[in-house]
Protein backbone atom coordinates (compact mmCIF):
# COMPACT_ATOMS: atom_id res chain seq x y z
CA UNK A 1 0.00 0.00 0.00
CA UNK A 2 1.54 3.50 -1.05
CA UNK A 3 0.61 6.43 1.24
CA UNK A 4 0.86 10.30 0.15
CA UNK A 5 2.23 12.33 2.84
CA UNK A 6 2.68 15.78 2.41
CA UNK A 7 4.94 17.61 4.72
CA UNK A 8 5.76 21.71 5.14
CA UNK A 9 9.39 21.74 5.55
CA UNK A 10 11.03 25.13 4.70
CA UNK A 11 14.28 25.30 3.77
CA UNK A 12 17.31 27.06 5.85
CA UNK A 13 17.40 30.68 4.94
CA UNK A 14 20.11 33.08 5.40
CA UNK A 15 22.94 32.88 6.69
CA UNK A 16 23.94 29.56 4.77
CA UNK A 17 24.25 26.61 7.28
CA UNK A 18 24.56 22.64 6.54
CA UNK A 19 21.31 21.27 5.27
CA UNK A 20 19.86 18.95 7.38
CA UNK A 21 16.72 18.37 5.45
CA UNK A 22 17.00 14.79 4.97
CA UNK A 23 17.45 14.03 8.76
CA UNK A 24 14.85 16.66 9.73
CA UNK A 25 12.25 14.80 7.20
CA UNK A 26 13.14 11.54 8.32
CA UNK A 27 12.64 12.67 11.91
CA UNK A 28 9.22 13.79 11.12
CA UNK A 29 8.22 11.22 9.41
CA UNK A 30 9.46 8.96 12.03
CA UNK A 31 7.12 10.83 15.00
CA UNK A 32 4.07 10.90 12.43
CA UNK A 33 5.03 7.17 11.46
CA UNK A 34 4.89 6.47 15.60
CA UNK A 35 1.84 8.26 16.16
CA UNK A 36 -0.12 6.01 13.32
CA UNK A 37 1.30 2.68 14.73
CA UNK A 38 1.82 3.45 18.66
CA UNK A 39 1.34 -0.30 19.47
CA UNK A 40 3.95 -1.14 16.90
CA UNK A 41 7.96 -1.19 18.30
CA UNK A 42 10.61 -1.07 16.44
CA UNK A 43 9.73 2.19 13.97
CA UNK A 44 12.46 3.08 11.28
CA UNK A 45 11.73 5.68 8.47
CA UNK A 46 14.38 6.39 5.84
CA UNK A 47 13.86 8.13 2.37
CA UNK A 48 14.25 6.57 -0.87
CA UNK A 49 15.42 8.56 -3.72
CA UNK A 50 13.49 10.69 -6.27
CA UNK A 51 12.54 10.68 -10.13
CA UNK A 52 10.03 12.11 -12.29
CA UNK A 53 6.12 12.39 -12.88
CA UNK A 54 3.24 12.71 -14.92
CA UNK A 55 1.56 16.16 -15.00
CA UNK A 56 -1.61 15.98 -17.45
CA UNK A 57 -0.56 14.23 -20.40
CA UNK A 58 3.26 15.39 -20.31
CA UNK A 59 5.77 14.29 -18.37
CA UNK A 60 8.10 17.10 -16.66
CA UNK A 61 10.44 17.11 -14.02
CA UNK A 62 8.66 17.44 -10.58
CA UNK A 63 10.86 16.27 -7.51
CA UNK A 64 9.55 13.57 -5.19
CA UNK A 65 11.09 11.35 -2.71
CA UNK A 66 9.92 7.73 -2.02
CA UNK A 67 10.13 6.59 2.09
CA UNK A 68 9.95 3.39 3.63
CA UNK A 69 8.50 2.94 7.05
CA UNK A 70 8.90 -0.45 9.14
CA UNK A 71 7.52 -1.38 12.40
CA UNK A 72 7.11 -4.60 14.36
CA UNK A 73 3.14 -5.01 15.10
CA UNK A 74 2.07 -7.43 17.77
CA UNK A 75 0.58 -10.19 16.19
CA UNK A 76 -2.93 -12.45 18.41
CA UNK A 77 -0.14 -14.85 19.42
CA UNK A 78 1.72 -12.22 21.42
CA UNK A 79 4.96 -12.78 19.00
CA UNK A 80 5.80 -10.00 16.69
CA UNK A 81 5.42 -9.20 12.52
CA UNK A 82 7.47 -7.09 11.10
CA UNK A 83 5.80 -4.54 8.39
CA UNK A 84 6.69 -2.00 6.04
CA UNK A 85 4.81 0.80 4.47
CA UNK A 86 6.02 2.59 1.11
CA UNK A 87 5.28 6.21 0.13
CA UNK A 88 5.73 9.42 -1.77
CA UNK A 89 6.40 12.95 -0.56
CA UNK A 90 5.95 15.67 -3.33
CA UNK A 91 7.42 18.45 -3.22
CA UNK A 92 5.93 22.07 -3.93
CA UNK A 93 9.63 23.86 -3.38
CA UNK A 94 13.01 22.61 -5.25
CA UNK A 95 14.82 20.28 -2.77
CA UNK A 96 18.03 22.19 -4.01
CA UNK A 97 17.12 25.45 -4.75
CA UNK A 98 14.10 26.24 -2.76
CA UNK A 99 12.39 27.40 -6.06
CA UNK A 100 8.63 27.54 -6.22
CA UNK A 101 7.32 23.97 -8.59
CA UNK A 102 3.50 25.34 -8.69
CA UNK A 103 2.47 25.03 -12.08
CA UNK A 104 1.46 29.05 -13.49
CA UNK A 105 -2.38 29.31 -14.05
CA UNK A 106 -3.21 25.38 -12.47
Amino acid sequence: MVHSVHLRHELPQRPPQPCTCKADIERLLLDQFKQQKPNATGHKVSLQGYGFALVGNTMRQQPFMNFKAVADHPTATGASRRRTQVGVMHFSYCPFCGQSLKIQGG
